[in-house]
């Protein structure tokens, strides 16, 4: 059984609302209800339009090989214009500007079988993986992440 948390900042600047930390506390709330798995969707406004792309490198611990994998990839693709951070089996990628944003995915998700295109925008972010909210916390630091609202499971 699962639980649903949400939050929307109705403030005028909400830029700045710690809605990861506002959802995380929510979903610590909920985590009785069964502790199979936990992900938020943060909302947040991009003035510089970047891309933000979560993508899965599979569902073992060390992944290390695909994120070098697709670190060539990038290196190929972007040069050094791109920001790339790696957070358990997953890696988060911002990019200033992608004029072909689903070709992007498509050749991503191409580089190996288990690599997966979680979620990519400007505005949105999904966060999610088996286990509690607590875990989720402690892999990717969501109330460390800004926005206007948020969804939580």
């Amino acid at each position: 059984m699962c639980g649903i948390a949400g939050f929307f900042d109705k403030t005028r600047d909400n830029r700045n609302s710690n809605v990861g930390q506002i959802l995380i506390t929510m979903l610590e709330g909920l985590a009785c209800r069964g502790p199979d798995s936990a992900g938020v969707a943060l909302f947040s406004s991009s003035a510089d339009h970047r891309l933000v792309m979560r993508v899965k490198l599979g569902d073992e611990e060390d992944c290390s090989a695909r994120l070098e994998t697709l670190t060539r990839f990038l290196d190929a693709h972007f040069g050094g214009g791109y920001e790339l951070s790696n957070q358990g089996n997953s890696a988060r990628l911002v990019v200033k500007r992608v004029d072909d944003v689903a070709g992007l995915a498509a050749r991503i998700e191409a580089l190996d079988q288990e690599t997966e295109v979680v979620s990519m925008g400007s505005s949105l972010e999904i966060i999610k993986q088996v286990g509690s909210p607590d875990n989720l916390e402690q892999t990717y630091g969501v109330s460390r992440l800004n926005g206007t609202h948020g969804l939580g499971h």
